[in-house]
């Protein structure tokens, strides 16, 4: 509720302008990255995690090192 209700039209646009996944170029020039992931967040799945860096790889034409680790 904090972040707005994405079944709001308006809402849902706002949420997916601060979106990391959401607001990656296309185009690649990604740095390398190191992702840090914990199996027991309450808030976040760490299948959002492995989701951001398979998108990662699959626009990253430089083929720059993106890092993964559990915690």
């Amino acid at each position: 509720n904090e972040f707005g209700d994405a079944k709001n039209i308006a809402d849902f646009y706002n949420i997916k302008k601060y979106s990391p996944y959401f607001n990656i170029p296309d185009a690649g020039g990604i740095p390398t990255i190191l992702c840090i992931t914990s199996q027991d967040d309450d808030r976040v799945s760490p299948l959002h995690s492995y989701k951001f860096i398979a998108r990662l790889q699959q626009v990253d034409i430089n083929k720059h090192f993106l890092y993964i680790k559990k915690n």
